[in-house]
C-alpha cells in the first residue's frame, strides 16, 4: 500500500468517526439547546460527549493506536476542546444572527424558519470549521509518532 493510500484510507476512516461524532454531537446538540435555548451550554455539553467517543474511535480505528495513555488523552482532549468549546461555539456565536438574513425561500427547503433550525445550520457550519482544525492536529501530532507529545509536553515545562 502505497503512502498516498494509507493517508486516504485515513482520511476516509477519521470522516466516517467524524460522520458518527458529528450526529451524536448534533443530536445532543439539538436536545439540549430546545431545553435550554444556550447555545453555550447546549455547545459545551455536546461537544463534551462527542470528544470522549472521539478519542477512543479515532485512537483504535482511524490512527491503529493500541497504545493509549492518559498524557495523550489530555493532549488530545486540550486540542480538541479548543477546537470544540472556543472556535466552534465563537463561529456559532458569530454566525447566528445573520441566519435572519438568509433570504426565506431558502429556509423553505427545509420546511421551516425557526430559530432551531438557524441554530442546527450555524452548528453544521461550525462543525466544519472545527473539522479541519482536528484533524490537522490528531494527524500531524496527537496520533504520527509517539514522541511527538513528549517533545511538545517537555518544551512546556
Amino acid at each position: 500500500m502505497t503512502l498516498f493510500q494509507k493517508i486516504n484510507l485515513k482520511f476516509v476512516m477519521f470522516v466516517g468517526v467524524g460522520i458518527f461524532n458529528t450526529l451524536l454531537d448534533l443530536v445532543i446538540y439539538l436536545i439540549f439547546y430546545e431545553k435550554t435555548k444556550s447555545i453555550i451550554v447546549s455547545n459545551l455539553i455536546a461537544t463534551s460527549i462527542a470528544m470522549i467517543s472521539s478519542y477512543f474511535l479515532n485512537a483504535r480505528l482511524t490512527f491503529k493506536k493500541h497504545k493509549l495513555s492518559l498524557k495523550k488523552f489530555i493532549f488530545f482532549i486540550l486540542i480538541t476542546a479548543f477546537g470544540l468549546w472556543i472556535l466552534q461555539t465563537g463561529f456559532i456565536i458569530l454566525i447566528t444572527p445573520t441566519m435572519n438574513y438568509i433570504p426565506i425561500f431558502f429556509w423553505r427547503l427545509f420546511g421551516t424558519n425557526t430559530s432551531l433550525t438557524k441554530a442546527g445550520l450555524s452548528k453544521i457550519l461550525a462543525i466544519a470549521v472545527s473539522f479541519l482544525w482536528n484533524f490537522i492536529w490528531y494527524d500531524k501530532v496527537i496520533f504520527k509518532h509517539e514522541n511527538n507529545i513528549d517533545t511538545i509536553v517537555q518544551s512546556l515545562e
